[in-house]
């Protein structure tokens, strides 16, 4: 509680005087100042920041020409590999690699869909996003797309799509290593969020994507999906099992390829009760089972809502919970390792109370927010990133609006609504994304 303290109180002062008025509207200039070491830190909890372990040196190999198609055939019996040599020359997909390359922050959409969707709806949503100034795509990189029907066989044609279709917009990629497929799960589990019954098949796969996409300038890779969440790692969240998964899967990634860096899961914001861990508490059993040396960086979910990101009096914001996370790996002398935003946002149609910026309706639970407030979320959210040395990247959940139905707020995180227009929030992460590049 000492730590807990002292962080809240540094953020507390920091933030009164620095933070942007909740109401303000207009687009938040980011990327003013070096990315690495902004002017000001309102969530310092370190003396500075570093450039994170595991971060790729100068003269890594860089992503192939545009327009090569990852030559590994599909259906072979062994893990496959890459075959032929990355271009020795730059493309603007190297572009955005070379931002993590440098220890720049990278800004972008989590788009976990982007794998279901055909070639030429991949290409149309890309390119869009694109032209966001984004220049980072999450993406569910799933497992049981990968080895659905056993051990012995392997189809990458969807991946391979998704990671072509990317480079060729100058668009890096973080994908997340994460569902198992049935005949993986434990025993009796028929989730996909379920863990695996061997993590040895897991870490094979994982070790198989890197060894595929890492000459193609996939570097950054995250490992599993809210697994401090049952909704993430089914029937409950375990840390000890996850942090022995992470262990071996890392040893697993880095000895495919040394340069890669290996992030802790997304952490969904949560108080520690029946199903779920909250996140600060989750890395803190990480740590005690898997050591440091298992990771280079934290993914983490801040979602505040119905609370802007610098409304830190709120205890229970993912945001506010984030700074504790923060506090952990200062405590365990993980200072140059960065955090990792994953997922942020605000759903604007839900089928519970709507909560706005003149009334937040904290008693009531909103379930989402109007656009206005989701419009002010995204600037402040942005602010605050780039005010703050030791977040690395910052992914707006999600792109496109997923539906138009009114009771499923998972339906409307979009800044794009299903008609195709734009929601206000759309242009303050373009100004934002387009200033940082």
């Amino acid at each position: 509680m000492t730590i807990v303290a002292a962080v809240l109180a540094a953020l507390s002062a920091c933030m009164n005087g620095a933070q942007t008025a909740s109401g303000s509207s207009s687009p938040v200039p980011v990327g003013t100042a070096d990315p690495k070491r902004p002017a000001s830190d309102p969530m310092a909890i370190s003396g500075g920041a570093s450039a994170a372990p595991g971060v790729p040196a100068a003269g890594a190999p860089t992503p192939a020409a545009a327009g090569q198609t990852p030559s590994v055939p599909t259906g072979s019996a062994s893990a496959p590999t890459s075959t032929g040599s990355p271009a020795a020359t730059g493309t603007t997909a190297a572009a955005a690699t070379s931002s993590t390359t440098a220890g720049r922050r990278v800004y972008g959409f989590s788009a976990g869909d982007v794998s279901d969707l055909s070639p030429a709806a991949l290409d149309a949503r890309l390119a869009a996003i694109a032209a966001t100034g984004a220049t980072w795509v999450r993406f569910d990189a799933a497992w049981l797309t990968v080895q659905p029907q056993g051990p012995q066989n392997w189809s990458w044609d969807t991946f391979d799509r998704v990671v072509q279709t990317a480079r060729d917009h100058g668009l890096g990629l973080l994908p997340i290593l994460d569902a198992a497929p049935a005949w993986a799960r434990v025993s009796g589990c028929t989730n996909i969020d379920c863990p695996p019954a061997q993590v040895a098949d897991f870490t094979r796969f994982a070790a198989a994507a890197v060894a595929r996409y890492s000459p193609l300038g996939v570097k950054v890779w995250e490992i599993w999906n809210e697994p401090n969440l049952a909704v993430g790692w089914a029937p409950n969240p375990d840390p000890s099992a996850y942090a022995t998964l992470l262990r071996q899967t890392s040893a697993a990634i880095h000895a495919s390829d040394p340069t890669a860096q290996v992030l802790v899961g997304g952490l969904g914001p949560a108080q520690t009760g029946a199903g779920q861990v909250a996140p600060e508490e989750f890395l803190r059993r990480v740590y005690d089972v898997a050591g440091a040396g298992a990771f280079d960086g934290v993914a983490m979910h801040p979602y505040s809502f119905p609370a802007l990101p610098s409304d830190i009096a709120q205890l229970w914001s993912g945001w506010s919970q984030m700074t504790l996370l923060r506090a952990t790996m200062v405590a365990h002398g993980d200072s140059a390792k960065p955090v990792w935003i994953t997922e942020f946002g605000a759903p604007t149609s839900g089928p519970g109370a709507q909560a706005t910026l003149a009334n937040r309706r904290y008693a009531e639970h909103p379930d989402h927010v109007d656009e206005d407030f989701q419009r002010e979320s995204a600037a402040n959210a942005l602010d605050l990133v780039a005010r703050t040395s030791w977040i690395r990247g910052f992914f707006w959940y999600n792109f496109n609006d997923l539906g138009t139905n009114p009771n499923d707020a998972e339906h409307h995180y979009g800044v794009i609504r299903s008609d195709g227009a734009t929601k206000p929030a759309y242009d303050v992460l373009r100004s934002g994304f387009t200033a940082a590049r």
